[in-house]
């Protein structure tokens, strides 16, 4: 069982710290410039309509399986209600607290439109037109760390309030013959 460890606790530890008012004091080591590793682009959003689980665990029990179950659970009762997907799966960091080593985490599956209730356990997420901060990651999902670090220190650099982090898994693993080849989009969410 492959541990999410570094791939969520550094995308929600620095939604965390996005979230640090500009006068609070925050000690970065280097500039995104400095950094350069990745292209961050201010976009537009559209929004979109989702389903998720929603899940508030110990960090320590994130993993490979929350995720296996999540999608396979969201994407039989889509299918069952004869809702359209919109695109491929994603994560949403909700909150982060280290200090109690808790975090709610939601997989989710775009969808054309809302249908009637979905089941139990089974949430909304929308997210309305808005501005974010976005990465055009490739590689394992569990080396995303840097891609978040330097988002989150351009958001504090450039003042802006983090509402929501979403990673977009566009490319299906089983599609390409190596990770490289595998892109997720990392969205920060602004306020």
């Amino acid at each position: 069982m492959k541990k999410f460890g570094v791939l969520l606790l550094v995308m929600l530890a620095f939604l965390g710290l996005a979230l640090i008012k500009p006068s609070q004091e925050v000690t970065i080591t280097k500039s995104p410039t400095e950094m350069k590793q990745y292209e961050i682009k201010e976009i537009d959003f559209p929004g979109g309509k989702y389903y998720g689980i929603k899940y508030d665990i110990a960090i320590s029990d994130l993993d490979s399986t929350i995720y296996s179950e999540a999608y396979g659970k969201l994407v039989g009762t889509i299918m069952k209600s004869g809702l359209e997907m919109a695109g491929m799966p994603v994560s949403f960091g909700l909150e982060w607290d280290e200090e109690n080593g808790r975090c709610v985490v939601a997989p989710a599956i775009p969808v054309v439109a809302y249908g009637d209730k979905m089941g139990e356990g089974i949430e909304t997420f929308t997210i309305e037109p808005c501005k974010a901060l976005v990465v055009d990651y490739y590689g394992e999902y569990d080396q995303t760390a840097t891609a978040h670090e330097q988002l989150g220190a351009y958001a504090l650099e450039q003042k802006a309030e983090v509402s929501y982090v979403m990673e977009e898994f566009v490319t299906d693993p089983s599609t390409v013959e190596s990770m490289d080849q595998c892109l997720t989009k990392i969205y920060y969410f602004i306020k």
